[in-house]
């Protein structure tokens, strides 16, 4: 996989032997917890908030690394913001308020605070709305930091989400065997109410082949089957589950 520059720069500033050092730190930290968040993105401020994620303060990650989250992602589609992360500690109370209290924080949170609009359906005291993760499948193969991150979005039919939910649960060992042949790995799905959110990360060479091989696979024929019969996306003649545009990663 490509490194960007600034990682091979970083790479460059300190020894071969440190390198290996935080990679084996990383490889061995153990994931306690997923979350997945919605939000809404105003309009007259996409382009702005997309651009200033280019230029994260360095004190907001700082913090953002300290308070162990690990691999966090934002995507954006239809000016929904849906974000990934992972939390490797112990104590995200604690962690949480470090976050909250931080100056550099707070001074970036006056910045994207007034481009975003809460969810009408997110919980009391919540900005960011969580989500429910109805199925994850690790089968890591490569560190999250080598990977291309992907989201995507679909509508489940009206009346149809007990039955979407008895499907994922039913195929979840048949979902788990086909992970390592399309070469995904961390995939997690989360639903709020009707709209479900897929996260995963790809270590591939050739996206369309694989994509094709699962096409092609029996395997995977009745559940597809099922799946396209329950859920769907809103507009005509468009494909059920549609690409996010990542915008942000703690990369």
């Amino acid at each position: 996989m490509r490194k960007n520059l600034a990682a091979a720069l970083f790479i460059l500033l300190i020894s071969p032997f440190e390198c290996r050092r935080i990679d084996q730190a990383e490889a061995f930290l153990k994931v306690t917890s997923r979350t997945g968040e919605l939000i809404r993105v105003r309009p007259e401020y996409e382009e702005r908030y997309i651009i200033i994620h280019k230029h994260t303060f360095p004190g907001v990650l700082s913090r953002i690394y300290k308070s162990n989250m690990r691999n966090y992602t934002i995507f954006l589609r239809d000016g929904i913001l849906f974000a990934h992360h992972e939390y490797v500690g112990t104590d995200p109370a604690t962690d949480a308020a470090a976050i909250k209290a931080d100056p550099v924080t707070q001074e970036w949170w006056k910045l994207t605070d007034p481009m975003q609009e809460p969810l009408e359906n997110r919980k009391p005291g919540e900005w960011w709305a969580s989500m429910e993760e109805l199925l994850h499948i690790d089968a890591r193969q490569m560190d999250y930091r080598q990977v291309h991150h992907f989201a995507f979005t679909a509508e489940i039919l009206p009346d149809q989400e007990s039955p979407f939910r008895q499907v994922i649960a039913d195929n979840h060992e048949l979902l788990t065997r086909l992970a390592e042949p399309l070469h995904t790995q961390n995939l997690s799905l989360f639903i709020k109410e009707r709209t479900v959110y897929v996260y995963f990360e790809y270590y591939g060479e050739d996206e369309q082949a694989d994509l094709q091989a699962l096409i092609q696979n029996k395997s995977f024929e009745p559940i597809m089957k099922q799946i396209s019969g329950i859920m769907c996306h809103p507009l005509e003649n468009q494909p059920c589950w549609q690409p996010m545009r990542e915008v942000f990663h703690t990369n």
